[in-house]
């Protein structure tokens, strides 16, 4: 299968998470490994949709089909070695630097009005929702709550297809969103909620017998963590899914399947539990499943047969900024305006390991309500940063600007 080459017109109009999909989908038709789209900048990623070329291969590997080079188009003063030499390539690529540093200066203009625009509109945006849903009716979300944007999307996926998959970076409220989704879609399948919902939480020491039960040395069988729900009705939520070891997740090839049933060899009375109708399955990840990254180190390369089963319902779910300003406060805006800087400065920066998430809003909110300075909340946050790169993201001028 030929990869898709794309234009610089497309790759302009392409946002974040449209980036990292085309990036990920063109390295998957190529048959590299796409761990790196995680931890890259978005230039980066618009350079490989356009020349083919990965960040690490950039400095040695020539673009797909380079543009052929014209007399017209050589300067007189090159010769013809240093033609030979790549002179042209470093012109095209030079090219395409400046063109792209244009075009994102124009593109961050646009998003700092649109940022005015959306806190303006947050508090409308969390205000109870209404969601309707085919053959059903209407359900009003009455309570005071604050949810994600994405709130609907997930709803939408586990009605429908009765599973999910969400993916984005540490603390934005993926697997508290599948419980407030499941909490009012319990409702309407007439479910207990509390009773009904089973955490997993995933890693590489998950076993088969932890997932499927186990029988003891008097030969009685102890249930599993998956199986209670598989065979009853509820929701199994497997947080951090990409971090289990690869043949475990097998288990749940048969449980999102259409077979309708999985084997439970050690309960030898019923070595067979059957699909229950109102059986649901929710995933957590922070990668697309394709392995570690500079980031997420504790992650392993999930089966591609388990990711085919969830291809039309993973959702990726980013930081939402009208979300993290109602959890800190109108009145704390200063608190949310540093946080945000000090995320955009660190991503500058590409300090990926070093996480700005929605949590870091919430316990801003505590702890300015106990009395804490801006100046003292930057330092706990980054007690474990070096110096060199507290230098990289400004953190003196910040406690400057954000005194208080």
């Amino acid at each position: 299968m030929n990869p898709h080459t794309y234009t610089q017109d497309e790759v302009y109009d392409f946002t974040t998470r449209e980036l990292k999909l085309k990036c990920i989908e063109k390295c998957k038709a190529k048959g590299i490994k796409s761990s790196w789209v995680q931890s890259c900048s978005n230039g980066q990623r618009m350079d490989y949709l356009i020349s083919g070329v990965t960040p690490d291969e950039s400095k040695t590997t020539p673009p797909e089909n380079p543009p052929a080079a014209h007399p017209a188009s050589t300067s007189p003063n090159k010769t013809p070695s240093a033609i030979q030499n790549g002179s042209i390539e470093d012109m095209i690529v030079k090219h395409l630097e400046n063109k792209l540093e244009s075009k994102v200066q124009t593109s961050m203009k646009i998003m700092q009005d649109q940022v005015a625009t959306e806190l303006e509109q947050a508090q409308d945006s969390l205000r109870p929702q209404s969601i309707e849903i085919k053959g059903k009716p209407t359900i009003h979300l009455e309570d005071d709550k604050i949810r994600h944007p994405a709130f609907e999307d997930v709803f939408e996926a586990l009605f429908y297809k009765k599973n999910v998959c969400l993916v984005g970076h540490a603390g934005t409220g993926k697997s508290t969103l599948v419980k407030q989704v499941w909490d009012v879609l319990a409702n309407t399948e007439d479910l207990q909620a509390s009773t009904t919902f089973q955490y997993i939480g995933c890693s590489a020491g998950l076993s088969e017998a932890q997932l499927l039960g186990k029988m003891d040395a008097h030969g009685k069988y102890h249930t599993g963590l998956v199986v209670d729900k598989f065979e009853n009705g509820g929701l199994n939520l497997w947080d951090e899914a990409d971090a289990m070891d690869g043949n475990a997740g097998l288990i749940r090839n048969a449980m999102l399947d259409g077979q309708g049933y999985i084997a439970v060899p050690n309960r030898t009375e019923n070595p067979i539990a059957w699909k229950h109708d109102k059986y649901y399955d929710a995933s957590c990840m922070n990668t697309f499943g394709d392995g570690q990254d500079f980031t997420y180190s504790g992650r392993g390369q999930q089966d591609s047969a388990t990711l085919d089963r969830l291809g039309d319902t993973t959702i990726f779910v980013d930081y939402d900024k009208g979300l993290e300003l109602a959890l800190i406060g109108e009145e704390d805006k200063k608190w949310a305006d540093m946080l945000w800087e000090l995320r955009e400065n660190a991503q500058k920066e590409h300090l990926h390991e070093r996480i700005i998430s929605t949590r870091r809003f919430a316990d801003a909110q505590i702890w300015a309500k106990a009395g804490k300075s801006r100046k003292w909340y930057l330092d706990r946050i980054t007690v474990a940063w070096t110096e060199e790169e507290k230098d990289k993201v400004a953190l003196n001028s910040l406690k400057q600007v954000y005194r208080g």
